[in-house]
């Protein structure tokens, strides 16, 4: 038991710091990842968190194999949802984060969905910290509401994972953390 929780730590702790080295030098070179790129970081920073927090709790305690496969999935899609509605709540505020942080899941659905006769505009404006023709191209193609829908499918999927679970008292208590962390999308 305290070499599994030794096992899970010691990969959360090497997630976290890929992802974080990815991000840095995502904005050090001032990239804008593609959709996959910026959720696959999410996986490795915020949802490792989450895995780590859970898995660890659940090991210690003796959960069955089952248990720990449905809490890997949930930490996974809660922890990637955690980190798409704090960039759509830090760009609904004053759309502060793409100008302070230089780093917003919304600069990747953006530029999913941009058509390519409008990716160098995206692109320059960027590299160039032109904040104003980002939030306009953000308003015109909608990507607050695509983002939006992404965050949906995502909470569906941890809210998915807790079917199979047995334990009725895990099973409210992480419905209870994603009424708490999504309550204003569920």
């Amino acid at each position: 038991m305290i070499r599994e929780g030794i096992k899970i730590v010691s990969h959360g702790h090497r997630s976290l710091t890929i992802g974080q080295g990815d991000e840095l030098i995502s904005i050090h070179s001032k990239e804008i990842l593609s959709l996959k790129e910026m959720l696959k970081l999410f996986e490795n920073k915020t949802a490792a968190a989450f895995k780590v927090s859970l898995l660890l709790g659940a090991t210690v305690g003796g959960a069955s194999g089952e248990t720990i496969e449905v809490l890997n999935r949930f930490s996974h899609s809660i922890g990637i949802g955690y980190q798409i509605k704090d960039d759509l709540s830090d760009y609904k505020g004053n759309k502060g984060d793409i100008a302070i942080r230089k780093f917003s899941i919304l600069l990747s659905v953006l530029k999913e969905q941009l058509p390519k006769s409008e990716n160098e505009i995206l692109l320059n404006a960027y590299k160039h910290d032109d904040y104003e023709v980002i939030y306009e191209l953000i308003d015109r193609y909608q990507i607050q509401n695509a983002t939006k829908e992404l965050l949906i499918s995502t909470i569906h999927e941890a809210k998915s994972c807790l079917e199979s679970i047995s334990n009725l008292g895990l099973k409210l208590a992480l419905h209870e953390i994603l009424g708490k962390i999504f309550k204003e999308y569920i």
